[in-house]
């Protein structure tokens, strides 16, 4: 409320992994793969965008004539890998190509091969004739490709990428859940509403 205080009469896009209240606030929400299109289709010349400034700064790098303004928000994650981290990796795996995920720091995106969501780094792995891939993003996607893609190598860019919110969460604990109908989240009508309008117009702009 804050950001759009200071910026106002600006549409909100918020990362889709952001809480129903901030997507109550909001007028669409976005993934990492849509980001650009989502903001592309909006029609805008300037945005707010929420929490992630490294997300909507590679957004903005990516369309021309639209300003993307974003709140002082970052993946703790992603702000592990440093600049340094993929020039050591380039000396130590040269044959390699270095893929990361447009949530890291700028001056690490600059630097990498290719830079895209977890599904585009893994359509980029699927369709490349390359062999070698350093992997900048969260642990998780080095080892899906690692049992995807037995014909290929890949190295991580480092070893402390692991996101302790995205591994609280198992396939197992979401079985349970509803099977047995526990941990109901309770939300009040006004939130609800306007967070699932939110969802609803980022389906809606990426079937445009």
């Amino acid at each position: 409320k804050e950001f759009k205080a200071i910026y106002p009469n600006r549409p909100v896009v918020c990362y889709v992994n952001s809480t129903a209240a901030i997507k109550a606030e909001s007028d669409i929400c976005c993934t990492s793969s849509n980001a650009v299109e989502i903001v592309k289709k909006l029609n805008e010349k300037e945005v707010l965008f929420v929490p992630d400034t490294y997300l909507g700064k590679w957004v903005e790098s990516k369309l021309d004539g639209v300003k993307v303004i974003t709140y002082n928000g970052f993946c703790p994650t992603h702000l592990r890998v440093f600049a340094d981290d993929i020039k050591k990796a380039r000396v130590e795996h040269p044959n390699a190509k270095i893929l990361a995920h447009p949530e890291c720091h700028h001056t690490v995106t600059n630097l990498a091969d290719f830079v895209g969501s977890t599904k585009e780094i893994m359509d980029y792995v699927d369709k490349s004739d390359e062999k070698e891939f350093v992997i900048a993003t969260e642990k998780g996607v080095y080892d899906r490709l690692k049992r995807d893609y037995k014909d290929k190598i890949f190295y991580m860019i480092k070893d402390n990428l692991v996101c302790k919110n995205m591994k609280w969460n198992t396939l197992e604990d979401i079985y349970y859940s509803l099977l047995n109908e526990t941990f109901e989240i309770k939300l009040d009508n006004n939130t609800m509403l306007k967070a699932k309008e939110c969802i609803e117009k980022m389906f809606k702009k990426e079937l445009k």
